[in-house]
C-alpha cells in the first residue's frame, strides 16, 4: 500500500471511529493526514450536540455517516481523476472505491432486512470482518438477538465473535 493510501485509510478508520463515538455523546476531534499537494489528505471531523443527535442518536449517526463518505468518496474520485496520480495510487484508489461502495452495499440490504423483520431504523457497519449493529430498544430478548446474529452471519460471511449488537434507546 502506497504512502499516501496508507495515511487516508488510518484518516478513514479514526474517522470512522469517531462517528462510531459519537452515536450517543458529542466528539470534537480533528484528524489530519500528511503529504503533498492530490495525496494530501485533510479531513476534519468536528461532531457537536444538536437537536436532533439529542432525539435520535441513530439518525444522528446515519447522517453523520453519510457526510463522511461522501467526503471520502470525493477524496478518491479526486485522486482518481488527478493526472499527477502515480499508477499505484490510481489502482489503490480504484480498489478502495470499490470496496467502499460493496460494503455500503451490503449494509444498506442489511439494514433494509431488518427493518422488513420489524427493527426499525436499525443502522449496520459492517468492514473489515467485524459488524456493529446499532438497534433501537429497551432491550433486545434472545429470539430476536438470535434472528439480528443470523441475518448478518448468513449476508456478510463474518463469525459471531466479531458481530455486536447494541441496542439504542
Amino acid at each position: 500500500m502506497s504512502g499516501w493510501m496508507k495515511r487516508w485509510h488510518v484518516g478513514a478508520m479514526a474517522l470512522m471511529m469517531l462517528l462510531a463515538a459519537s452515536a450517543t455523546h458529542a466528539v470534537d476531534k480533528r484528524v489530519y493526514g500528511a503529504g503533498k499537494g492530490a495525496n494530501r489528505l485533510r479531513a476534519q471531523a468536528v461532531v457537536a450536540p444538536t437537536a436532533a443527535a439529542a432525539e435520535d442518536p441513530l439518525q444522528a449517526f446515519e447522517t453523520r455517516r453519510q457526510q463522511l463518505r461522501a467526503r471520502q468518496r470525493a477524496q478518491l474520485n479526486e485522486l482518481i481523476h488527478d493526472d499527477a496520480t502515480d499508477e499505484e495510487s490510481l489502482r489503490e484508489a480504484r480498489r478502495q472505491l470499490l470496496e467502499d461502495m460493496e460494503a455500503e452495499q451490503r449494509e444498506e440490504t442489511l439494514q433494509g432486512i431488518l427493518r422488513a423483520r420489524g427493527f426499525d431504523g436499525a443502522v449496520v457497519s459492517a468492514r473489515n470482518g467485524a459488524a456493529n449493529i446499532l438497534v433501537r430498544s429497551e432491550g433486545l430478548n434472545r429470539r430476536e438477538t438470535a434472528v439480528i446474529l443470523e441475518l448478518v452471519l448468513r449476508e456478510t460471511g463474518i463469525t459471531g465473535g466479531n458481530v455486536k449488537i447494541i441496542p439504542i434507546n
